[in-house]
């Protein structure tokens, strides 16, 4: 059984929307952190030329370290919010990338399964334990890849739940913490 011009030309359609779709996906992601760089970048540089203009004010040693340990605990609540909003943007991503792809496989399974059975219609009857043995491999392929997906995401979780966590911790953590 040989493919068809058309099937041909079905598959490579199929190839380029799911290139499409994936390219989408992940310029949507690039605007997202774009996006939050450029805030964070304005917030930056708004926060520096606060602290300079005052350091310029300032009239002495004591007034400049003062004015470093007041902008020290801002900064780093601004961090750990740059780090939470990155690691938003990187799970959407991901859930995103994931569902795109889970949809493709589960389309790509069924046209798969559709292809074997009219190969399975057209094949002699002495082929059928190989046509078994050939939809055997394809299910336990299926399986394992579904079982990686699976290990793939709760890994992914678990990351995603430790990230948190460490904030959390860091969160709690200030700088009068650190000198004792």
């Amino acid at each position: 059984m040989f493919l068809t011009s058309e099937q041909i030309a079905a598959a490579q359609r199929a190839s380029l929307e799911t290139l499409c779709g994936l390219t989408l996906k992940v310029f949507e992601s690039l605007e997202r952190l774009a996006v939050l760089n450029l805030q964070a970048s304005k917030g930056h540089f708004a926060d520096g030329a606060n602290v300079t203009l005052k350091a310029l004010s300032a009239a002495s040693t004591q007034d400049i370290l003062a004015l470093q340990e007041e902008a020290i605990k801002p900064a780093h609540e601004k961090f750990l919010s740059y780090i939470r909003q990155l690691s938003e943007i990187s799970d959407a991503a991901q859930l995103d990338f994931s569902a795109f792809i889970e949809c493709v496989q589960a389309a790509n399974a069924e046209k798969l399964q559709a292809f074997f059975a009219k190969v399975s219609e057209a094949s002699p009857v002495a082929s059928e334990s190989t046509m078994a043995i050939v939809k055997s491999a394809i299910h336990a392929a299926q399986t394992a890849y579904v079982s990686v997906q699976k290990v793939a995401k709760e890994t992914a979780e678990l990351a995603t739940s430790t990230l948190g966590n460490g904030e959390m911790e860091s969160e709690s953590s200030t700088p009068e913490d650190s000198k004792a």
